[in-house]
């Protein structure tokens, strides 16, 4: 009987930090390390498949419950498919992420913090504001928060077109990360996290950090967005919603 379980990975990096709960509450269960495959199938990462693997393998493998992590060779036996919820009576019922992981994998998903890093004194005092191009509030302030801030405020990023796109809006300072390690480093020791749904909202709630999520207002992406997430905020305690300020 092998020592290991071996899980399949795709989608956006948010997805990933979300399926990384999966394999962290059956290795408390189970005691077996995680051998995790990352593939394009059935759907892409934001960037390409051998940029997505560079840059986060260092993330995945100092988590206690991975053994390795490798780009699937379309080969290799997998034990758990960390995709199937993307196609589950659960997604097309409209349940959040809590209901939806627990019930297709069998555990209490989210029940334990699932990643740990280092920290960084220098941004302990920091708030951090994160927003893609994507999900957008249209009636939300933003600036609303760092105006009423005594604490440093920076816009957090490894991508500066999202902070081109948002820096006549958003009046405060730049953090530009190209190491994606030290980036969660960064997140993993601010004083608090504002973001809306996106890769740092999963990142800040997997490392339990306080954290106001923006919830979107665009007609077309609201409903089911809102759907996804309602409800976390009695498992992150952490966590806040916010649409309108």
């Amino acid at each position: 009987m092998s020592d290991t379980i071996s899980y399949i990975s795709s989608g956006r990096l948010g997805d990933l930090i979300f399926n990384l709960s999966v394999i962290n509450e059956i290795f408390l269960t189970t005691g077996k390390k995680c051998v995790l495959f990352l593939s394009e199938t059935p759907e892409k990462f934001h960037y390409n498949l051998e940029k997505t693997y560079n840059d986060t393998r260092k993330i995945i493998l100092s988590q206690k419950y991975i053994q390795d992590v490798k780009i699937y060779d379309g080969q290799t036996k997998i034990d758990i498919d960390l995709n199937i919820w993307r196609s589950c009576r659960q997604i097309r019922s409209g349940f959040n992420w809590k209901i939806i992981y627990s019930e297709v994998y069998d555990i209490e998903w989210g029940k334990h913090k699932w990643l740990e890093f280092p920290t960084n004194d220098k941004y302990k005092d920091c708030i951090f504001v994160f927003h893609s191009t994507k999900r957008m509030n249209t009636k939300l302030s933003y600036n609303n928060f760092i105006k009423k801030s005594e604490r440093k405020v920076y816009f957090i990023t490894t991508d500066i077109c999202e902070y081109t796109f948002f820096k006549d809006i958003l009046e405060c300072e730049l953090l530009l990360f190209d190491d994606l390690y030290e980036y969660c480093i960064a997140i993993n020791s601010c004083h608090m996290m504002i973001t809306n749904m996106s890769f740092p909202l999963c990142l800040s709630l997997a490392i339990d950090r306080k954290t106001i999520g923006i919830l979107t207002d665009y007609p077309y992406t609201c409903v089911d967005d809102t759907k996804r997430v309602i409800g976390l905020e009695k498992t992150f305690t952490n966590l806040m919603w916010i649409l309108n300020k």
